[in-house]
This record gives C-alpha cells, sequence and structure tokens, in this order.
C-alpha cells in the first residue's frame, strides 16, 4: 500500500471503531464502511474494507480505548445554535432515520422508537457535554425533547419510508438490490438470507425459469379456477413492484372447509416478503380497537400483515381506509401527535367462507382453494 492508501485506510479503521462503539452490529458497520469507501476519491479494494470492517468491530468489542466524540457546550445557551451542534454529532450516525414523525433507530433491519426516556443516553453516546466550566453534564432536556419532537428539522436526519428484506423496484422502475439505505426512495433494505444479484439486462431465459420455478412451487395447491392461481401469483409479484402500485387491495385466500392449504399459501407469501414465517396481521375488533392496531402495525412497517383464521365478518371503516389510503393518519396513543405513515404493507385474511360487508367487497381480490376442484 502506498502512503494514500495506508492513510485512507487508517481513517476508515478509527472511523469504523468510532460507529461500532456506538452500538452498530457488524451487518450495520460493514454496510456503513463500504458506503463510505465508495464516496472516497480513491477508494480501497472491498476485500481491504471487509478486513477494516473486522477488526473494528473486535477492538471495539474488546478494546475500552475511549473514541473521540464532539464536545457540546450544553449549558444556558440558545436552542438553535445548540441544536445545530447536536445534529452534527448525529449525522454519522446511520442507524438514526425519522419514520411517520417520529425518531427512530434500526436494528438489524427492525424499528425502535426512541421516546423521552431513551434520548439522554442517545445523545450522551454521540457527544460529549460540559457545562461553562467544562465538567461534564447530562445533555439539556430542552435539546433531546427538541431532537425528538422538532418537524422542522428532518431534513437533518434521513427520512425512512420502509424497511423491504427482497430486491424491489424503485417508482422510476429501477431495481433496488444493494443492501443498506437507499437516498433515492427513503427505503433500507435488509436482506434476510441469501439474495441472488438481479441481472442488468434479464433475458427472456431468465424470465421463463422464474416462471417455470414460481408455477411449481404452487402445482400441489387445488385453486378453484384458473383466476385464483393468477390472483396468487400476483399476490406474489406485488411485493417487487410496490412501489409502482398506489393503492392494493385485500387479498382474501379462502376455502369451503379446513385443511386446505390456506394458512400454507399465506405463509408462502410471508417467506416471499421477508424471508421469514407470517407476521401478525390485524386484530379485527370494535372500530378504534382496529385502528389503533393499524397504527400500531404500521409503526414497524411491515412488508406484508397477515390475518390467519377469520371467523367474523370482515367490515370495518378503518380497514376500508387501509386499503385506499396511501398515507395513515392517525394521533400517537398517549401523546398528543399525529403520525403520518405510508401504507406500503400488502393485507391477507385467510378463512373459510370470508364474509364481507360494508365497502370491503369493492376493496379485496379472492384466493380460493377447494380440495374437490379438478388440478
Amino acid at each position: 500500500m502506498n502512503d494514500i492508501e495506508k492513510a485512507t485506510a487508517d481513517a476508515l479503521y478509527r472511523y469504523g471503531c468510532a460507529m461500532t462503539a456506538r452500538g452498530l452490529s457488524k451487518h450495520e458497520l460493514s454496510i456503513l464502511m463500504y458506503d463510505r469507501n465508495r464516496q472516497l476519491d480513491i477508494p480501497l479494494c472491498d476485500e481491504k474494507v471487509a478486513e477494516l470492517a473486522e477488526s473494528a468491530f473486535l477492538f471495539a468489542m474488546k478494546d475500552d480505548t475511549d473514541i473521540d466524540l464532539p464536545t457540546i457546550k450544553g449549558a444556558k445557551r440558545q436552542l438553535r445554535p445548540l441544536l445545530n451542534e447536536i445534529y452534527d454529532s448525529l449525522q454519522p450516525d446511520i442507524t438514526l432515520y425519522r419514520h411517520g414523525g417520529e425518531l427512530v433507530s434500526l436494528r438489524d433491519g427492525k424499528i425502535s422508537h426512541h421516546t423521552a426516556e431513551s434520548m439522554p443516553k442517545l445523545l450522551a453516546a454521540r457527544a460529549n457535554y460540559v457545562d461553562k466550566q467544562n465538567n461534564n453534564m447530562f445533555p439539556p432536556p430542552m435539546a433531546f425533547k427538541a431532537v425528538l419532537y422538532s418537524i422542522d428539522d428532518e431534513d437533518k436526519i434521513r427520512s425512512l419510508n420502509r424497511v423491504v428484506n427482497v430486491p424491489t423496484l424503485r417508482t422510476d422502475g429501477t431495481v433496488l438490490d444493494s443492501p443498506g439505505y437507499d437516498t433515492t426512495s427513503g427505503i433500507y433494505y435488509h436482506p434476510t438470507g441469501e439474495t441472488p444479484r438481479i441481472p442488468e439486462r434479464p433475458t427472456q431465459g431468465d424470465a421463463k425459469t422464474s416462471a417455470e420455478w414460481l408455477l411449481d412451487l404452487l402445482y400441489d395447491f387445488p385453486f378453484e379456477n384458473e383466476s385464483d392461481r393468477v390472483n396468487y401469483i400476483g399476490l406474489l409479484l406485488t411485493f417487487v413492484i410496490r412501489e409502482l402500485c398506489g393503492c392494493v387491495p385485500f387479498a382474501l385466500i379462502d376455502a369451503p372447509s379446513p385443511g386446505t392449504g390456506k394458512s400454507l399459501l399465506a405463509s408462502i407469501a410471508a417467506i416471499t416478503a421477508t424471508g421469514k414465517a407470517a407476521a401478525l396481521g390485524v386484530q379485527l375488533g370494535t372500530e378504534e380497537e382496529t385502528r389503533k392496531n393499524i397504527t400500531s402495525r404500521l409503526r414497524e412497517s411491515p412488508p406484508i400483515l397477515i390475518t390467519d383464521n377469520v371467523d367474523s365478518v370482515i367490515k370495518s371503516s378503518a380497514l376500508a381506509a387501509l386499503a385506499t389510503a396511501p398515507v395513515w393518519e392517525d394521533r400517537l396513543l398517549g401523546r398528543n401527535r399525529m403520525l403520518r405513515l405510508l401504507v406500503r404493507a400488502v393485507t391477507i385474511f385467510t378463512g373459510n367462507n370470508i364474509r364481507l360487508g360494508g365497502d370491503m367487497p369493492r376493496r379485496c381480490y379472492r384466493v380460493r382453494l377447494d380440495a374437490n376442484a379438478a388440478r
């Protein structure tokens, strides 16, 4: 390595140590350092970046050496200059985002919400706060509450629109298949397993192979009609093109009797969307309970919501609004704050002879199974 490469490697290594000390996982650290390296005028090779990320992670995990942090004088200052310094200290933290009007962190692809109780620890881990005599002090309450609740400084911290676990299309039709935060779309791609890279120019042969694989997967399911099979294939494809779709109707996986494969079909959809078993869906209850449950679920940015074995009539104005609203607005429970959450989840209900009421029939499509149907 020449002198420039050595200096670059040393700076990148120290940066990795500082980021690990702030609570990043090994996976998040690797993504951050690859992103940082790509921004350099003379980037290092990927193998060297991987080696530096490994070393930085191990060093920070076993060593108590202090990491240089910015010093912020927090006593008796005007709020705006103080906030600017605080935001500067938070800028290197790739785990911090604003989502739906809340300050959140991402850990291994999962959203955690910051509160007034967690903010002092968050800020203190990213800067040293001192008073006029340079004595250590806690971050002033007015500062962390302003960072937590301010809606005027959203440009200071990146906006997180959603989290996905599989490659997806952006609104311009380009493919998002690089792990990490995508500045173009505001989407964070967190693969949960081995995901093949998407060819830049897929061929007709690639499309044919994929279609054959998908049809073979569904071969043993007793779809009542060919239209039900096509509806289910459309459901699976929705996860990839979700950004291009606008509002998406609910999928009803239905059958005349138990034991037909409804839950298995729902699980296949969940694995397609997330790489893991089904996520909890919307719990039906009173209008208020349903609305609160929808808000609670959307705060986690789920790619899919599955409500299994529905045994009552699906009739709810809140659900009807969920199917037709690109943005869900609701007040945060116990607080005087309005949330604005993007609706990107694909909603599925399963049950026997599912019944719909109110406006729901126009907001759903059916995938019908029947064990007695001819295949």
